[in-house]
């Protein structure tokens, strides 16, 4: 497994865990710490297989947007995977469907999520 530790700031980008096993966590929490997609498509996807060792732990999820097919989870989108979303923000993000903070198709432990 592979772990990330993500210092205090805003990361403008969008992560996709692609199946792996890793652990993106910040230092000092979502009050601090942003990912920001700009708009350029979902914050963080999670939709290959990927399982409770994925985790996603103490960041602001913001500027994600999913106007595009397929339509659904602007912040963060699960589909088919059960990862690990704990202690982050989920603010600011589109989606012409559904889900424009989250969409949930999967099985993930979901805990301390704010908005």
């Amino acid at each position: 497994m592979i772990s990330s530790a993500f210092a205090q700031g805003i990361y403008f980008e969008a992560i996709d865990f692609k199946g792996k096993a890793i652990q993106v966590v910040s230092s000092g929490g979502p009050t601090v710490t942003t990912i920001n997609a700009d708009g350029i498509g979902p914050v963080v996807t999670l939709w290959s297989g990927e399982g409770p060792t994925s985790v996603l732990s103490g960041f602001t999820i913001t500027g994600g947007l999913a106007l595009a097919g397929p339509y659904y989870g602007g912040g963060i989108r699960i589909e088919n995977a059960s990862p690990t979303i704990i202690n982050n923000a989920i603010v600011g993000n589109q989606a012409c469907n559904y889900g424009a903070g989250i969409y949930v198709g999967g099985d993930p432990l979901l805990s301390n999520l704010t908005r």
